[in-house]
């Protein structure tokens, strides 16, 4: 049976304020629970990511500032002479970071440098990468969670399986076979097979615990595509071209455009006529160069591994 209250909505809004307002106060009264405030970078670094790949498949750019604002906030207090920390709180970071705060931070500026253009994303990305491998990669055992010149313990881990984050095992080697296409170097992807391979029927057997180690051996095995985009940054056929690979989505692809400065996949391709010019390559031997957004797309079609 239906109960009138007899109060227009302005009324009834007016009273719920109200409400609301004393039962604040009241809880106000109580003690505060206490409040975890630290900043995690392995977990800064899984947002810098999202932020940036969301805010180039919605053209946001605000979400884009905001991962601008998150690197620039995590390479200035949370790397210290090269090496990442794992947490920062009331301005002091401390602890030296584990592998997948170094993963997560590289991976995810790898993705920053996609939709900004802008190389110091991929410079910083690429410093952090020559660092995890040099301190974290051991050519016999693969990598460990700890730095080499960490604090020493009985036992140096390595974790396999991906928990609430991803393990920092697998993000490394999806950063290492990204970095591998933008820069052509195989060394990256020679250490991300080392870091794949030996766990691939694992995969087989325990997908679900192994989701993100599942990804970068489906990277490490696909028909991927390196693009190029030459032309002035500034320029609407530039960012059509940009928008054309950033909204449509394909985890099989890398993308570099922007000032050339220090991106080996931008080297040697430039412009031609003036106009926006795309490159589609593969292991950086490229198709003709095309100007028309309709046939670069065409060359970006899903492919899966085969």
């Amino acid at each position: 049976m239906a109960i009138s209250i007899d109060l227009d909505a302005a009324s009834m809004r007016s009273q719920v304020d109200e409400i609301r307002a004393r039962l604040y106060a009241a809880r106000e009264q109580r003690v505060h629970p206490g409040r975890d405030d630290k900043v995690v970078t392995a977990w800064n670094g899984l947002m810098l990511r999202a932020l940036a790949e969301v805010g180039g498949a919605l053209d946001r750019a605000d979400y884009v500032d905001a991962a601008r604002d998150l690197a620039a906030f995590l390479l200035t207090d949370l790397v210290r002479d090269g090496v990442v920390l794992r947490t920062w709180k009331d301005g002091e970071a401390k602890i030296t970071g584990f592998l997948e705060d170094v993963a997560s931070l590289a991976d995810g500026l790898l993705t920053l440098y996609e939709v900004t253009g802008e190389p110091r994303w991929y410079e910083a990305a690429r410093r952090l990468c020559d660092g995890m491998v040099e301190r974290y990669f051991e050519p016999t055992a693969g990598f460990y969670d700890t730095a080499i010149d960490g604090d020493p313990l009985l036992v140096r881990p390595r974790t396999l399986d991906d928990n609430a984050v991803p393990a920092g095992r697998s993000t490394a080697a999806l950063a290492l076979l990204r970095l591998s296409l933008l820069s052509g170097e195989g060394r990256w992807r020679e250490v991300a097979e080392r870091t794949v391979a030996p766990l691939a029927s694992a995969i087989g057997r325990a997908p679900v615990g192994l989701g993100n180690l599942a990804w970068a051996l489906d990277l490490a095995l696909a028909d991927t595509r390196e693009v190029a985009i030459a032309g002035d940054a500034e320029a609407e056929d530039t960012r059509t071209m940009v928008r054309a690979v950033l909204d449509r989505w394909n985890p099989w692809r890398v993308l570099a455009w922007g000032e050339a400065d220090g991106v080996p996949l931008l080297d040697g391709r430039p412009a031609v006529g003036g106009h926006a010019t795309a490159y589609v390559c593969r292991g950086f031997v490229c198709d003709a160069p095309t100007s028309a957004v309709a046939e670069l797309q065409t060359a970006l079609e899903v492919r899966p591994p085969s």
